[in-house]
């Protein structure tokens, strides 16, 4: 399927493993996350340029039209005869020898029945229509596009720039009233419908869904359909307030039945914490952590990598288990970022090294559902059994929708050697290498981790332990697919790290007693 780069060249769609610093892969050199969407609408799909290279790196496969080389001289010979670029009709050309032609742009153009306007991305402040029609091409279809404004410069001349607004969401203890984006159909797709809503009179609403959607008359809300509210609150001072890596299996005060999605019990993994985005005074799920300290967050690198100069942006909410309901006996915590650590030799396109700390503004006050996870030791290893993965993401069955409660799954450890022979027979790679940075787990058909998990903490019972508790060994990192019968999905191996993160805390003068395992006598 072709589709449209916001560059305005023409892409395709491919799977995007086969997709290279944003270029299709024709030698197998590189495996990418899998856990993000593009314009391709699809959770497998990638939007790619087929621009790829040819005659070893001394071409590229462009348009015929748009190569300027005389390809009848003999010095071009080898150019001319080529058949790598025959797969899309290109032809492979000297670099030297290229012109770029763009399709006009679309920015300004209206979209949407002209509720829209088609926008780059990154300047769209407000909602993103499902630009199903293609309208925009590589861009999006926003009802808010950041304001034009004019000024005049000191010489007099009229210079355009794009003005933004910023979030002025000050840090506190309790989390905002408002719920993070992670319940739509599709992140552009944000009718009342896909929010769990009707559109009623407001003074007949008794719960407004938190997001705006695009459906609802002017004088209607979307609202949710009514929640329990018999939910027994509870004293924090009632309840024991336990050491690292401790599981409540049962639940805190109440145990749900009926988990047909996974559902985990509420309170049931207490380090599990979510990462928001805070953006122009909208809050959405970016990906979730793993509370090691009550001011330290481990996650991945992939994660939160481009907030490492605005980490304020960034709000780490500890106690959370519905992300969709506000009556949550216990109340959830918020805390900002105000520095991050991300590990030195991380590389954003193999996801070798994909680790990171979060440290906080402040201390999250502890609770049975706030609470900290066990940290391995140095080259911790597992020799078979299965592990526990969580997070908010999709799930195999539906991979267009964020889950609402945060769910959890048993998944089968696969040994690293097995794991590398299983992904180079998926990624077409014979020579695909797993690094040591990485562990694996699942493989089991309808049983993974998938889009919106990243970051996620996998967890193993440490061994030997007369009460059972938890070693966080691993965080969600990449995967081939989702689901997929036989192919396991890939994390970041934590047993790998844990000198780097004693390191990086004692930097901070801090102290690992909030992870550090201490067998009971």
């Amino acid at each position: 399927m072709l589709c449209d780069l916001a560059s305005g060249k023409e892409g395709i769609c491919v799977f995007a493993y086969l997709c290279n610093d944003g270029v299709i892969n024709t030698n197998g050199t590189a495996i990418l996350d899998l856990r993000y969407m593009d314009v391709c609408k699809d959770y497998f799909l990638k939007c790619c340029s087929k621009e790829s290279p040819c005659m070893e790196t001394a071409g590229t496969c462009v348009p015929k039209k748009q190569c300027t080389a005389d390809l009848n001289a003999s010095k071009y010979k080898e150019f001319k005869e080529s058949d790598e670029c025959d797969w899309n009709g290109y032809q492979c050309c000297p670099n030297d020898q290229t012109t770029t032609t763009l399709k006009p742009s679309l920015e300004g153009k209206k979209c949407f029945l002209n509720n829209g306007v088609c926008t780059p991305p990154t300047d769209c402040k407000g909602i993103k229509y499902n630009d199903r029609r293609r309208e925009c091409g590589g861009l999006v279809c926003c009802d808010s596009p950041i304001p034009e404004t004019t000024t005049v410069t000191t010489t007099a001349t009229t210079t355009t720039t794009k003005t933004a607004t910023t979030s002025t969401t000050s840090p506190g203890r309790q989390p905002t009233t408002q719920k993070p984006d992670i319940d739509t159909e599709r992140p552009d797709d944000r009718t009342c419908d896909s929010l769990g809503g009707t559109c009623v009179a407001d003074r007949d609403c008794q719960r407004k869904a938190d997001q705006q959607s695009v459906d609802c008359a002017v004088d209607t809300v979307c609202c949710l359909s009514k929640r329990p509210t018999d939910v027994p609150t509870v004293s924090v001072d009632d309840l024991d307030i336990k050491e690292c890596g401790y599981r409540n299996e049962d639940g805190i005060k109440f145990k749900t039945i009926n988990r047909n999605d996974g559902e985990a019990q509420y309170g049931e993994f207490p380090w599990v914490v979510a990462i928001l985005l805070a953006d122009s005074g909208k809050v959405k799920l970016r990906c979730a952590g793993t509370l090691i300290d009550p001011e330290i967050v481990l996650t991945t690198a992939e994660c939160i990598k481009e907030y490492k100069r605005k980490p304020e942006q960034l709000i780490i909410r500890a106690g959370e288990w519905d992300m969709a309901a506000t009556m949550e006996p216990i109340s959830p915590q918020e805390r900002r970022v105000v520095k991050m650590k991300i590990h030195e030799k991380f590389n954003p396109h193999s996801l070798v090294n994909n680790i990171a700390l979060l440290f906080l503004d402040d201390k999250f006050d502890l609770t049975p559902t706030i609470n900290t996870v066990c940290l391995p030791p140095q080259d911790f290893t597992i020799d078979n059994g299965y592990v526990i993965a969580t997070g908010w993401g999709t799930t195999p069955q539906n991979r267009t929708k964020y889950q609402h409660i945060l769910k959890s799954m048993e998944l089968p450890y696969r040994q690293k050697s097995d794991c590398e022979l299983i992904l180079k027979r998926a990624t077409r790679n014979n020579r695909f290498k797993l690094d040591s940075s990485f562990i694996c787990a699942g493989g089991e058909f309808g049983q993974d981790t998938c889009q919106g998990d990243a970051g996620s903490p996998i967890i193993f019972p440490i061994p030997d332990t007369s009460d059972l508790r938890y070693y966080a060994v691993g965080m969600v990192s990449w995967g081939v697919g989702c689901g997929r019968p036989g192919i396991p999905s890939v994390n970041t191996d934590i047993g790998m790290f844990r000198e780097w993160i004693d390191s990086k805390i004692d930097e901070e003068q801090l102290h690992m007693h909030y992870y550090d395992f201490q067998p009971q006598d």
